[in-house]
C-alpha cells in the first residue's frame, strides 16, 4: 500500500518517526481490516524502543489473530521485542531462540543484536 510506503520512506530515508508514526496512524484508520499498518507500527516502534507505542500495537496483532492468520515469526519477534523493552534482555533472547526456529539459522544472530540494541536503547531513556 502506498500509506504503508509514504510511513516507510518518513521512517528510514527521512528519519522522522513522528511523521511516520501519524503516516502509519492515518493507514490504519483508512484500513482499518488489514493487519500490515499494525505491522509496520509495531516494528517501527520496536526500532525506535518506543514500547508503549510497541504494546498497544502488539496488543492489537493479537486480538486480529484471532480471527485471521498472521505470522508467528512476526508476533514472536515482536514478543522478544518487548520482553528485550522490559529490562530482560536474557530472557527476550531464549524467547526469540525458542520460538523463532524455523527461520533460517543466519538470521537469528542479527536479530539477536537489534534486541541488545533496542534493550539499550530502552535503558538509556530511563
Amino acid at each position: 500500500m502506498a500509506d504503508i510506503a509514504k510511513a516507510e520512506m518518513l521512517a528510514k530515508c527521512d528519519n522522522n518517526y513522528p511523521a511516520a508514526c501519524d503516516a502509519i496512524d492515518d493507514a490504519i484508520q483508512k484500513y482499518p481490516d488489514s493487519h500490515y499498518p499494525l505491522l509496520v507500527k509495531s516494528f517501527h516502534a520496536a526500532k525506535n524502543a518506543d514500547k508503549s507505542r510497541l504494546q498497544t500495537a502488539y496488543d492489537q496483532l493479537e486480538q486480529v489473530a484471532k480471527e485471521r492468520t498472521i505470522s508467528d515469526t512476526s508476533l514472536a519477534r515482536l514478543k522478544s521485542y518487548l520482553i528485550a523493552m522490559s529490562g530482560d534482555l536474557d530472557k527476550a533472547i531464549a524467547f526469540a531462540e525458542s520460538n523463532l526456529r524455523r527461520c533460517p539459522p543466519y538470521s537469528l544472530p542479527g536479530f539477536i543484536e537489534r534486541l541488545k540494541e533496542t534493550h539499550t536503547k530502552t535503558r538509556n531513556r530511563t
